[in-house]
C-alpha cells in the first residue's frame, strides 16, 4: 500500500490516545499520517509501519486560525474542561488542510479519518486495497459511508464564483436536488488518478467553507459542539460526479469498508451526544472513572449490539478500559 495514506486528525489527548489503539493492527507497508495541534504526545510513540506525524497548525493559513479555533491542551480533564468552557465548536472541515500537503508529495488516494476508526481490525486490509486497485485503476473515485440529507442549497449565493473559478458549470449545482448522498465524517475516501482534479476539489471545498464562515450563513450553527460540512461535501461531490464522472459511492468488500468505525460513548461521557447512546440507557458522568462504573452493563450492551465486541474486546480497544 506504498500509495496509499490514512490521514487522521485528532484534537485532544482522550483523541489521541483512541486513535493509538489501532496502532497495533496496522501492516508495516502502511502509510498513516496524524495531523494534530499537540504533536508531542506522540513523541515517544513506536510503530513498525510508517507513521507521519504533522503539527495542524503548521498547515492550515490565518484564516482558519481566526475562524476554525482548536484547543490545544494536553491533560485530558483539561481538555474536557475547556472544551466546556470555551465553548468552541469543532470543526471536521479542518482536516482538509492535508490536501495541500499531500498534492505537493504527489498523493492522490488517501483517506480522512476520525480517531476511532480501525485499520485493519479485521485483518482484511490487503484483500480491499487489491479490490481498489483491480476495479478502479484509472477511475477517480469518493468513497465512504453513504447518508441521506435534504438539500436545502444554501451555498447557491456564494459559491457561483468559486465553480466559475474553476470552470465547473454552474448549472449542475442549481439542478442537484433531494435526497443528497452524503459521506458520514468519520470516513472520506479519495482515489484520484486526476491530482489536478484533487486541487480543484480542495480550492471550491475551502473557499466554500470561508464564504460560509464570512456570510455568516447558518448552515455551521446546526450543532453547538460540532461544526458540520457533510452537506457542502454532499454537493461537491455530486457536481464532480456530473462533471468529471468522479464515481461517488460506499465501497464494501467482503462485509466491511477500508477501516472499521467504533464509536467510543466513555469519550464523550460529560455530554453523550449521539442519540443512539441515550437509547442504551447510557448516564453521563463526571469523568471516564465514574462513566465506566456508572454504565458497565449498558455499555457491554452497546459494544455488543452496535460493534459484536464482547468484554474482552471492549478492553483491546478502549485505552482506559477498567480490568476488574
Amino acid at each position: 500500500m506504498n500509495d496509499f495514506y490514512f490521514i487522521y486528525y485528532p484534537i485532544g489527548p482522550t483523541y489521541i490516545k483512541t486513535m493509538m489503539v489501532t496502532f497495533k493492527y496496522i501492516p508495516k507497508d502502511t502509510n498513516v499520517v496524524v495531523m494534530t495541534n499537540t504533536p508531542e504526545l506522540l513523541n515517544n510513540v513506536n510503530v513498525d509501519f510508517n507513521l507521519i506525524i504533522l503539527d495542524i497548525d503548521t498547515l492550515v493559513d490565518d484564516f482558519s486560525r481566526e475562524y476554525e479555533p482548536l484547543i490545544k491542551e494536553t491533560d485530558d480533564e483539561k481538555y474536557i474542561k475547556k472544551k466546556l468552557e470555551y465553548k468552541i465548536k469543532f470543526s471536521y472541515a479542518k482536516h482538509r488542510y492535508i490536501i495541500p500537503w499531500l498534492i505537493k508529495r504527489n498523493i492522490t488516494k488517501f483517506a480522512l479519518l476520525e480517531s476511532g476508526c480501525l485499520i485493519n481490525f479485521d485483518k482484511k486490509l490487503t484483500n480491499v486495497y487489491e479490490h481498489f486497485k483491480n476495479n478502479f485503476k484509472e477511475r477517480n473515485l469518493l468513497f465512504g459511508p453513504v447518508m441521506n440529507r435534504d438539500c436545502s442549497n444554501h451555498i447557491l449565493d456564494i459559491s457561483k464564483p468559486i465553480f466559475d473559478a474553476e470552470n465547473i458549470d454552474f448549472n449542475i449545482v442549481k439542478t442537484i436536488e433531494s435526497p443528497l448522498t452524503v459521506f458520514d465524517g468519520w470516513l472520506r475516501g479519495f482515489w484520484f488518478n486526476d491530482i489536478k482534479l484533487l486541487e480543484k476539489y480542495f480550492n471550491i471545498w475551502d473557499n466554500i467553507v470561508k464564504q460560509t464562515y464570512k456570510n455568516n450563513l447558518p448552515y455551521f450553527d446546526l450543532d453547538f459542539r460540532f461544526i458540520y460540512d457533510e452537506h457542502l461535501i454532499g454537493i461537491i461531490n455530486e457536481t464532480f460526479k456530473r462533471q468529471y464522472d468522479v464515481l461517488v459511492d460506499d465501497i464494501i468488500i467482503d462485509g466491511g469498508r477500508i477501516v472499521k468505525h467504533i464509536y467510543h460513548p466513555e469519550n464523550e461521557y460529560s455530554s453523550l451526544h449521539h442519540p443512539l447512546y441515550h437509547s442504551f440507557g447510557l448516564e453521563t458522568a463526571n469523568s471516564r472513572q465514574e462513566f465506566f462504573e456508572k454504565n458497565k452493563i449498558n455499555l457491554i450492551k452497546f459494544y455488543g449490539t452496535n460493534h459484536g465486541f464482547d468484554e474482552k474486546t471492549m478492553s483491546e480497544i478502549i485505552y482506559d478500559y477498567p480490568k476488574n
